[in-house]
């Protein structure tokens, strides 16, 4: 299985998770390909790929453009294979900020 992993990082944390799925990923004996959006050529076809793994890192409630290009562009080969998003966003700090309670998980 080959599986692309696109991701758009502002500040690397996204690029740091991408980076870490490839590497687990790979360790099961996938063929992974990890590129930042904004760096793969705008032909870059999907055929080859047999899962798409997509994470951005939104800020002021906004995905960054290329990314959001990309998902539009390639929607209909993304409909057709396994596909997942992943989402990194500081909110839940900012609103937590001054606070020592830990965020709670619902």
């Amino acid at each position: 299985m080959h599986t692309l992993i696109v991701y758009g990082s502002q500040e690397g944390q996204t690029q740091k998770i991408a980076e870490r799925i490839a590497e687990i990923l790979r360790h099961r004996g996938q063929q992974v390909t990890a590129h930042a959006v904004e760096h793969l050529p705008a032909d870059r076809s999907l055929n080859n790929y047999d899962a798409v793994i997509i994470g951005g890192a939104i800020h002021i409630g906004k995905y960054p453009k290329h990314l959001k290009k990309f998902v539009t562009t390639h929607r209909d080969r993304l409909n057709e294979v396994p596909s997942a998003f992943f989402t990194v966003c500081l909110a839940i700090h900012s609103q937590q900020a001054g606070t020592r309670r830990s965020p709670e998980i619902r």
